[in-house]
C-alpha cells in the first residue's frame, strides 16, 4: 500500500499505477485474499489474477484505514 501512495506522490495517476502493478505481476487484492483463503472470492478462479484496475487503486486511496488514521471498531 505504501508503494501506491508513493507513486501518487510522484505524480502518477490511478490508471498509470494500475498498469505498473499489472505489468509487475502484483496480485490484485481479490486474488491476494483468495490465495490466503479469506475474502468474498476465496473460491473463485481468476482469469488474470494480476489485472489491476484504476478504480481499485482509487478505492484503496480513498480508504482512511490505509492513510494511517485511526478508525473506530476496525483492526
Amino acid at each position: 500500500m505504501r508503494r501506491i501512495f508513493r507513486m501518487v506522490n510522484d505524480g502518477k495517476g490511478v490508471y498509470q499505477i494500475a498498469d505498473i502493478l499489472s505489468e509487475e505481476k502484483v496480485l490484485c487484492p481479490s486474488a491476494y485474499l483468495a490465495a490466503k483463503g479469506v475474502g468474498n472470492r476465496r473460491n473463485s478462479k481468476f482469469e488474470d489474477p494480476y489485472r489491476w484496475w484504476g478504480t481499485t487503486v482509487s478505492y484503496i486511496l480513498a480508504r482512511v484505514e490505509y492513510m494511517g488514521h485511526t478508525v473506530n471498531f476496525k483492526t
